[in-house]
């Protein structure tokens, strides 16, 4: 069974949907044509939880947290906090290299953890397929902002 990257989001309200959505939306696509194969014994997801900060809401934090191996449903977790200061007044050229970042430190401590748990078969693969993708998003047109029905989003 192929690598699932998942990346499910909750707002903070505001505008935080609409500077950050889009990229996820787009990353996730990149993901779904390059991450191509299973590199993990029984690992099936990757899951990026974005916790992105705003008016009503604050998640009180910055980067990488809450990293969680659920062995029963086959998947490695990590919340992506991203405040406010973050996405509010900034370029969407600063925004995407945040982004980027994040999501390359979560990469890494996901690859960790499954690595700490026996559960790599091909990890060289996987982090030549992950940083294929990540060059490719990085490359990509700035995505128009909007929501897609088959993204998972939780307005606070």
């Amino acid at each position: 069974m192929k690598l699932k990257f998942n990346i499910p989001a909750q707002f903070g309200g505001g505008e935080s949907a609409k500077h950050l959505m889009p990229y996820s939306i787009q990353l996730r696509k990149v993901f779904d044509a390059n991450i191509c194969s299973n590199y993990l014994k029984t690992i099936q997801e990757f899951c990026f939880i974005l916790r992105v900060s705003g008016p009503i809401t604050d998640f009180k934090g910055d980067g990488p947290e809450s990293m969680r191996h659920v062995k029963k449903s086959h998947y490695i977790k990590i919340d992506l906090v991203i405040p406010e200061s973050k996405w509010k007044d900034q370029s969407p050229k600063t925004i995407k290299q945040y982004f980027c970042e994040g999501i390359t430190k979560c990469f890494y401590l996901m690859i960790e953890r499954a690595e700490k748990n026996g559960e790599l078969i091909d990890k060289q693969g996987l982090i030549d397929d992950f940083e294929k993708s990540m060059t490719v998003f990085r490359s990509a047109k700035q995505p128009p902002p909007h929501v897609s029905a088959h993204t998972k989003v939780f307005q606070q």
